[in-house]
């Protein structure tokens, strides 16, 4: 099916392939010069691993306040063990695209998202529990994932998208941020707030995550800052790639 449309005076094409010659991946294909641009939706086990993630977010806040109303009732455990299977599901549909050479548009699209969305969710309920030592951390990523989101949007109308990609640096920081969260999940809430140190004691599960907390959040603001210096870079020097310098998640 194709149709065919006029947006501020240059031709748009739209086609959707028909579902007979694959029955699990919609095309959808959007050009403003009238060219065929394919961006795929392919509903494959990756694919299936990675909403799946975001299915688990309703569950999390489930157990969360679970935790709350019953505490000491071993709901934190749970709650850290479905936030860690979900976190191994990252790396697992990562792999099986991969492996199954299924890897796709709509999943490169769909997989930080449901990364972003699932840590935020953790991010709230931990602020929640602990106060300004994970709510000042929590304010500054979510802070710094809005603003790379828009300035990932401006460089792709820009053609310039590839000068702020993913780097393999950006998967240690997302780690440390993981691990963090897993640890501070599983911890007992305080009966007092924690007030934001530069160094937490090391003798607990809350000690180490939230150490490891304050290491992820100086990853996170550095590597944006790195998107933004190579984004400037890029749209100064009118490249539409950029190779040399590509910045940390």
């Amino acid at each position: 099916v194709r149709l065919s449309a006029s947006v501020g005076g240059e031709p748009m094409a739209i086609e959707r392939q028909a579902a007979t010659s694959a029955p699990s991946r919609v095309a959808v294909r959007l050009s403003a010069s009238g060219e065929d641009s394919p961006m795929t939706m392919d509903w494959n086990l990756p694919t299936v691993l990675t909403l799946g993630r975001v299915a688990l977010i309703p569950v999390l806040a489930l157990l969360w306040l679970s935790s709350a109303a019953a505490p000491g009732t071993g709901l934190r455990l749970s709650l850290a063990g479905v936030f860690a299977g979900a976190a191994f599901t990252d790396w697992l549909d990562g792999y099986l695209a991969r492996r199954l050479e299924c890897t796709s548009d709509f999943g490169a699209f769909l997989d930080p998202v449901a990364d972003k969305l699932m840590v935020c969710a953790a991010l709230v309920f931990l602020a929640c529990d602990f106060g300004p030592s994970v709510g000042i951390p929590a304010a500054l990523i979510l802070c710094r994932e809005i603003g790379v989101s828009a300035l990932r949007e401006w460089m792709a109308a820009r053609d310039c998208r590839e000068a702020v990609a993913v780097s393999i640096a950006g998967k240690f920081k997302t780690a440390a941020q993981l691990v963090a969260l897993v640890l501070l999940l599983a911890s007992p809430v305080p009966k007092t707030p924690v007030l934001l140190a530069l160094w937490h004691p090391i003798g607990s599960l809350e000690g180490v995550g939230l150490n490891l907390l304050h290491v992820a959040t100086i990853l996170t603001l550095y590597s944006g800052w790195g998107y933004v210096r190579a984004a400037v870079k890029a749209t100064a020097s009118g490249r539409t790639t950029s190779t040399s310098s590509v910045p940390s998640e």
